[in-house]
């Protein structure tokens, strides 16, 4: 599995509406999806934005 970055914890250019009626309670139309990998234990410490500066700047 990929590793995963965490990013902003809330919208940081308007505000976010919710829209379940069109995504579902969970932003993926509800699906239940069988065999999901956990997550959680590939979050890296490394914040998103800082990941992505340095992987970019790594290979330019």
């Amino acid at each position: 599995m990929l590793p995963v970055y965490r990013g902003a914890s809330e919208s940081i250019v308007r505000t976010f509406k919710r829209a379940p009626e069109i995504h579902g309670s969970d932003g993926f139309g509800d699906f239940d999806y069988p065999d999901s990998p956990d997550v959680a234990s590939h979050l890296q410490q490394e914040h998103a934005v800082n990941f992505l500066t340095r992987i970019t700047r790594e290979n330019p």
